[in-house]
C-alpha cells in the first residue's frame, strides 16, 4: 500500500466523516420518531448562573449535561430511523426471531419480551399498593394491564422466553384485598384475533382501548357506581351497545325518542340521576355540538340537561385537534365549567402520529375519582409539597444522597389533589410516576430546592416539607474525577 494510497483513503474517510457532521448540524431537530414512537431528546441547555452556582448546582460540573448531549445526539442522528429500519431489515434477512428484548413475531408483529421479575420487588411492590389502598379515604380500583406478550403469546417464536403474566395477576388480586380489580385480560383474551395492539408498537389500539374501558365500566359497578352509558348512532357503527349493558346493568340510550322505554322523559331522568358526566371519547363533532348548545341526539340533550360535573376526553386525528376551531371550542367548553383532559401523543388509528389519542382507561378512572370521591374542602388552597432526596455532587461522577423514595410526599400531594387543592410538587430524583393533577418541579440540589421553595412561599397557603434534604454540601466541587 502506497503512501497515496493511504492519504487518499484517509482523506475519504474524514470527508465521510465531515458530511455526517455538517448534515447533522444543518438539519432540524426531530421531537418524535414514528418508527420508535417515543419522544426523541432535545438540545439540553447549560444551567450557568452565578459561578458560585455552576461549579456547585450546575448540570455541566455534575455530569448530568454530557449524558444528556450524548442521547441528544445520538437521537437527532442524520436519517436515524432509515438506519434502524435497515438494521432491523438486515437481522430480519438473516433469520435472526429478537433484537433488543423484541421479537419478530407472526403477521408482521413486533412483540416486546416479558421476563419474570424478582419475587422480591413484586411482593415489595403489591405492599406498597396494599399500604396505599389502606390510607386512603378514597375508593381504589386496581389492575395490571397484559402486554402483548401474554394476549398474542402464540404469534411469539418457538421456544422465546415468556414468563407468566396471568400469575402475576393472580398474586396481585389475592394481595391487593382492599381495592377493587379491575380485569381487563378476560375482555382482551376474547377478542386477541382482532386488532388490539399496534403490530409494531405495545400500546392498545383504539378497538383495544375499547375492550380495555369494558373492564374499568365493569370495575366501576363494582364499587356501586350506577354505570349508564350514551352511545351516538355513529359509535355504535363501532361497537355494538351490548357489551355495556351486560356490563353496566342498564340500557344504552341511543335514541332520544325510543318508545321501548317507561314512561318518562328519558334523557332528562338520566340527567338528574348523573353526579358526573363523562364523554370520552369525543369527537371533533361532539365538542363543537357541546360547545354550541346543539341538542340533536341522547347524548348532547341528555348532556346539555345535566347540572352535575362534566368531564370530556378529545381523541381524534392530531391536525383535527390542532384545528383553531377545535381548540376555540375546548376553550368554550372550559369557560363553562368542564373538564378538559388532554388526550395521549403516539401513533393514531388513522396512522398519523402526535396529539389525539385516547387516554388510558385508568387515567380517566382518576379523573372521575377527583370529581367524585372526595370532598374539595381543600378547593381555592395553593399546597406546596416537597418530596424525595437530593444530591450533592462531588465531581462530575459522584454525589451525596440518601436513600429516600419520596412516598410519603408523593402520596400528601395526590390526597391534597384528589381533594381538590392546586397542588406544586417539588421533588428530587424518585423512580415514582408523576402524580396527577399537580404542577411537577424537579430538582437536583438542596440549592435549588431551596429556591423552588423560596420562590412560591408567598403564594402557599400550606407547606408541607417531606423531602430528605442533605444536611451538607461539599464547598467545591471537583472539576475531575477524585481519586481516592
Amino acid at each position: 500500500m502506497t503512501k497515496r494510497y493511504c492519504i487518499f483513503i484517509t482523506a475519504l474517510f474524514c470527508a465521510f466523516i465531515g458530511v455526517f457532521l455538517v448534515a447533522n448540524a444543518v438539519s432540524p431537530d426531530r421531537t418524535f420518531s414514528e418508527v420508535e414512537n417515543r419522544n426523541l431528546e432535545q438540545l439540553p441547555a447549560v444551567d450557568f448562573g452565578t459561578p458560585e452556582k455552576l461549579f456547585r448546582d450546575g448540570n455541566f460540573f455534575n455530569g448530568q449535561f454530557m449524558r444528556d448531549f450524548e442521547t441528544y445526539t445520538t437521537d437527532q442522528f442524520i436519517g436515524r430511523d432509515a438506519w434502524v429500519d435497515l438494521k432491523a431489515r438486515t437481522e430480519r434477512a438473516l433469520g435472526k426471531k429478537e433484537n433488543n428484548n423484541v421479537y419478530f413475531a407472526d403477521n408482521d408483529t413486533l412483540i416486546t419480551r416479558f421476563d419474570q421479575p424478582a419475587a422480591d420487588r413484586v411482593t415489595e411492590n403489591l405492599n406498597y399498593v396494599n399500604k396505599f389502598v389502606e390510607n386512603v379515604d378514597i375508593p381504589v380500583v386496581f389492575s395490571l394491564i397484559p402486554t402483548q406478550a401474554c394476549i398474542w403469546a402464540d404469534r411469539l417464536p418457538e421456544g422465546a422466553p415468556n414468563a407468566s403474566q396471568t400469575d402475576l395477576m393472580a398474586q396481585a388480586q389475592g394481595v391487593v384485598t382492599g381495592a377493587t380489580w379491575a380485569d381487563v385480560y378476560t375482555p382482551l383474551m376474547e377478542h386477541k384475533d382482532e386488532d388490539i395492539f399496534y403490530r409494531t408498537d405495545h400500546h392498545w389500539t383504539s378497538l383495544g382501548a375499547y375492550y380495555g374501558y369494558t373492564g374499568l365500566a365493569s370495575a366501576l359497578v363494582k364499587r356501586g357506581a350506577n354505570v349508564h352509558v350514551l352511545m351516538t348512532r355513529n359509535a355504535t357503527e363501532f361497537i355494538g351497545p351490548h357489551t355495556f349493558e351486560s356490563l353496566t346493568g342498564n340500557r344504552v340510550s341511543v335514541d332520544t325518542f325510543d318508545r321501548n322505554y317507561t314512561f318518562q322523559v328519558e334523557h332528562i331522568a338520566l340527567a338528574d340521576q348523573a353526579d358526573a358526566v363523562l364523554v370520552a371519547p369525543a369527537t371533533a363533532n361532539v365538542l363543537a355540538k357541546l360547545a354550541h348548545g346543539l341538542a340533536d341526539d341522547m347524548l348532547t340533550t341528555t348532556v346539555l340537561a345535566c347540572k352535575c360535573p362534566k368531564l370530556i376526553a378529545p381523541a381524534m386525528n392530531t391536525n383535527m385537534c390542532e384545528n383553531p376551531v377545535t381548540q376555540d371550542n375546548l376553550d368554550i367548553l372550559r369557560r363553562y365549567g368542564w373538564e378538559v383532559i388532554a388526550p395521549a401523543s403516539g401513533r393514531l388509528a388513522c396512522g398519523a402520529v402526535g396529539a389525539g389519542k385516547m387516554p388510558e382507561p385508568e387515567d380517566l378512572l382518576q379523573h372521575v375519582l377527583r370529581q367524585l370521591a372526595c370532598p374539595h374542602d381543600l378547593e381555592g388552597k395553593h399546597v406546596l409539597v416537597t418530596a424525595g432526596p437530593t444530591q450533592e455532587s462531588l465531581d462530575p461522577v459522584r454525589y451525596l444522597t440518601n436513600h429516600s423514595t419520596g412516598k410519603m410526599g408523593y402520596a400528601l400531594a395526590r390526597a391534597a389533589a384528589m381533594r381538590g387543592a392546586d397542588v406544586t410538587l417539588i421533588h428530587g430524583e424518585t423512580a415514582l410516576q408523576p402524580v396527577k393533577f399537580t404542577t411537577d418541579v424537579p430538582v437536583t440540589t438542596a440549592q435549588q430546592m431551596y429556591e423552588a421553595v423560596t420562590s412560591r412561599f408567598d403564594a402557599t397557603d400550606v407547606l408541607i416539607m417531606a423531602a430528605a434534604v442533605a444536611d451538607y454540601r461539599p464547598a467545591a466541587v471537583a472539576l475531575s474525577l477524585i481519586h481516592i
